[in-house]
């Protein structure tokens, strides 16, 4: 029985602390993202940062690239160059909205695949604390199998 209620506690407080918004509200900045129409005056002011996990993502232990900014040009720069480097066979897919994410403070976090004819990457959108229409940060991670699209 103790088994039990901690299982249920548990799987409350996880779904409290990545919950996904159904309505979509925000995928607007994703299809920014993706499209590459960012511009600097949709970053915030500092403390911006770019992370690829894009060699070996399933391995906890393999290096990733994370590097901090002081301005939104270099991170643009660092985003686009990777993008244009894919070959993505349509647009994404599996779009989440997640509101106080514990891994980073911030009241929403967008998150999205997109296949290339091989892998499958997970690109993530760190939205700024106190204004959640601007990017904090960009992560992108790739998966070791290409996923099938689904709908949501």
């Amino acid at each position: 029985m103790k088994k039990i209620l901690l299982i249920l506690i548990a799987t409350a407080f996880i779904g409290k602390a990545n919950a996904q918004c159904a309505t979509r509200e925000y995928i607007d900045i994703a299809n920014k993202v993706f499209k590459l129409e960012l511009n600097k005056d949709d970053f915030s002011s500092s403390g911006l940062f770019v992370t690829m996990d894009t060699i070996n993502g399933h391995d906890k232990n393999a290096p990733s690239s994370y590097t901090e900014y002081s301005s939104p040009e270099p991170v643009i720069e660092a985003f686009a160059a990777f993008i244009k480097s894919k070959q993505f066979d349509g647009n994404f897919f599996n779009y989440y909205e997640l509101f106080d994410n514990f891994l980073y403070k911030s009241p929403l976090h967008q998150s999205f695949l997109v296949n290339d004819s091989t892998n499958t990457y997970k690109i993530d959108i760190w939205n700024n604390a106190q204004d959640i229409t601007k990017v904090d940060g960009l992560t992108i991670s790739k998966y070791p199998m290409k996923l099938a699209k689904t709908p949501y």
